[in-house]
């Protein structure tokens, strides 16, 4: 029996998603929607853990560092205006010393805290918009003079290119540079080189990328070799999946003229083998890399490989033990598609209600530049299945269960 077609996204002008950033809410309770978001996701503890003291410590000098939240904090109950203007005065001209990412991660820890005890009252957003105001433009009011969707572009680009600040250092000679996005979305990967001569396992360093690259362009050109040993010359694109994508990618790799650190001879065999993730992000972002060579004969080369979107992924295989937890399963949530070449993009994306401790109720939405709709899985998987298309699918994010 014929399956029942998908079922498409309903286009709709005034349907939105049921929480997020929309142009038409206030913009306290944006900027709340936004917080309690990332308050809600954020592992502090593992966040700490990574970047280290140096980041997170209260490596600068007390007033700007954990003091000058707090009163702000108690000027803000205590109605003080005049004393919480000279707190964000103060905090404007020592901007240049403060640290971004460990006021954000401050101020998110005390979100947190605010959801965990409702006691407390409501999330208030004035300490975060303190906080921001030093790296963004301020109106006369000390208010942002961005939009909610601009402000929470401001966040994310903070949030992104955050550095970190040795105590007494100048502000212009950063000792590294740090991420909160990184670590969040980050996938550290662990891999060695095998000499060819004498055998020896050089050991490379972990790659902390924040997406995890699936190299489309690459399978094609194993996909063009093949065909042309075999009778694989018909003129559809094969068809691949997300599981295939990874293994591929993971595969066993030559490298040419590889130096090997024991007996220092540079040789064109070595073998690299990919030894697996170390760490298990809870949001994994993957990025279809599709493009093609630029070579005159690669050019002639149209077609991609199709993608099949998985629903559930599990990671376990691709993973060093111990490093998956108490879960390696992936479902998908997200979905970022390119429309043909006109540099249109639509994204289909998965909301939650419902608290993790009660029935969460997923529900899928179709998202462009003009309209949001609801959509089904069935609608999700059929319509970004790459039939038809010339880019597809480019970036897809997976949340992981457990």
């Amino acid at each position: 029996m014929a399956s029942a077609p998908a079922t498409l996204p309903t286009r709709s002008r005034e349907t939105h998603p049921p929480h997020g950033l929309k142009q038409t809410a206030s913009y306290s309770s944006s900027l709340s929607a936004a917080l309690d978001i990332l308050a809600a996701e954020i592992d502090f503890e593992q966040i700490r853990k990574d970047l280290g003291p140096v980041h997170t410590g209260r490596w600068i000098d007390q007033r700007l560092r954990g003091d000058l939240a707090v009163l702000l904090l108690r000027a803000e109950k205590d109605g003080n205006q005049a004393y919480k203007e000279r707190c964000i005065s103060e905090l404007k001209t020592h901007a240049e010393q403060t640290n971004p990412l460990a006021e954000l991660l401050h101020v998110l820890g005390h979100i947190r805290t605010t959801m965990q005890s409702p006691a407390q009252g409501p999330v208030g957003t004035r300490l975060l918009q303190c906080m921001l105001g030093t790296y963004c433009n301020l109106d006369s009011n000390r208010q942002l003079a961005q939009g909610p969707a601009e402000w929470l572009r401001d966040l994310l680009d903070l949030m992104a290119c955050g550095k970190t600040y040795r105590k007494g250092s100048s502000a212009k000679s950063p000792v590294r540079e740090t991420s909160i996005v990184r670590n969040l979305f980050g996938v550290p990967k662990a891999s060695m080189v095998i000499c060819s001569d004498c055998t020896a396992v050089n050991r490379e360093p972990v790659n902390h990328d924040w997406v995890l690259d699936l190299d489309c362009a690459s399978l094609l050109e194993a996909h063009r070799a093949l065909s042309q040993t075999t009778e694989c010359n018909g003129p559809n694109p094969p068809l691949t999946s997300v599981t295939a994508l990874l293994a591929h990618a993971l595969r066993p790799k030559r490298l040419p003229n590889q130096r090997c650190s024991n007996c220092r001879d540079v040789n064109s065999s070595a073998q690299k083998y990919w030894l697996g993730l170390t760490r298990l992000p809870k949001t994994l972002v993957m990025d279809f890399n599709r493009t093609l060579p630029s070579s005159t004969q690669q050019r002639t080369y149209h077609y991609d490989p199709h993608v099949a979107i998985e629903p559930a992924i599990d990671l376990a295989d691709f993973s060093i033990p111990n490093a998956t937890g108490s879960s390696a399963v992936y479902t998908l949530r997200t979905l970022v598609q390119h429309v043909q070449e006109d540099g249109r993009y639509v994204v289909y994306t998965q909301t939650q209600t419902g608290t993790r401790t009660e029935h969460c109720h997923r529900e899928w939405w179709y998202c462009d530049g003009e309209v949001v709709g609801r959509a089904s899985l069935r609608g999700v998987l059929s319509g970004c299945g790459d039939a038809g298309t010339q880019l597809g699918v480019c970036l897809v994010v997976y949340g992981r269960e457990g």
